[in-house]
């Protein structure tokens, strides 16, 4: 298998070209000049964007590529950054950590361009990377952010925080269901550790049910709401990410 960054490079600069003005998505011809996914049933899309890092002229682009495994499938994701103006990759980081595809897939990678701003002249981009699973009964669906902070070399500081949720158990019987969906916000916050401002997770969830009513064709339904709160601080490495809050390892 060919480094992507001898490989795919043409590829990834024309990308750079053609999306350095606005921000935009790589456009459909480039994407396709991508790996393909493992499984063309759910297909597996890179991102690129001229504006995530904060600096003039820097963005980002994130790269899954599929790596030789034994029982399953695995991806190691390559973050680029680059200069718009000279349309050159200044860095490249070749993310340490496999992510699993199995049973729920891997489907989609984008690049997230919020401020970020976790120190005075620090600026993270993020890489939010979405999976799914194919069961019709119990589906279940994740989204999960890295943030990496540009630089020579790129520094990943956090690592596969789940900011989006979706669970739905179905019942061949009427009317029998049983759902959950989380989504996060995530709020820089004013206090600090070892250099770098704590992150605020402001988590909405809600929980709904449904079974069949004593009346004939009539459901009953129940839903819930609550609001889930957890701070994240910096270690001097990455930021400690609870067990409850991390996703598909």
């Amino acid at each position: 298998m060919q480094h992507p960054a001898k490989s795919l490079l043409p590829a990834i600069l024309a990308c750079i070209a053609l999306s350095a003005q606005a921000g935009l998505p790589c456009p459909p011809a480039i994407m396709q000049q991508l790996p393909a996914p493992a499984d063309e049933s759910m297909p597996l899309r890179s991102d690129c964007k001229s504006a995530g890092t904060g600096q003039q002229g820097l963005g980002a682009v994130a790269l899954p590529e599929r790596v030789a495994a034994a029982d399953d499938i695995r991806y190691r994701l390559y973050v680029f950054q680059y200069d718009a103006a000279s349309q050159r990759i200044s860095s490249l980081l070749k993310d340490p950590e496999l992510i699993v595809s199995d049973a729920i897939a891997l489907l989609d990678t984008d690049i997230d361009s919020a401020a970020y701003q976790l120190a005075p002249q620090q600026r993270a981009f993020g890489v939010r990377l979405s999976f799914h699973n194919s069961s019709s009964y119990n589906s279940y669906g994740e989204q999960v952010l890295n943030l990496y902070l540009p630089g020579q070399p790129i520094k990943k500081v956090l690592s596969k925080l789940r900011v989006h949720s979706e669970q739905a158990e179905l019942d061949d019987q009427r009317c029998v269901m049983d759902a959950s969906d989380t989504d996060s916000l995530i709020i820089v916050a004013k206090n600090s550790h070892h250099g770098l401002k704590d992150l605020l997770l402001k988590t909405r969830a809600e929980n709904s049910s449904a079974k069949p009513a004593k009346k004939q064709d009539d459901c009953t339904e129940q839903r819930s709401k609550r609001e889930i709160r957890h701070t994240l601080h910096f270690n001097g490495e990455q930021y400690s990410v609870p067990k409850s809050l991390q996703g598909i390892q």
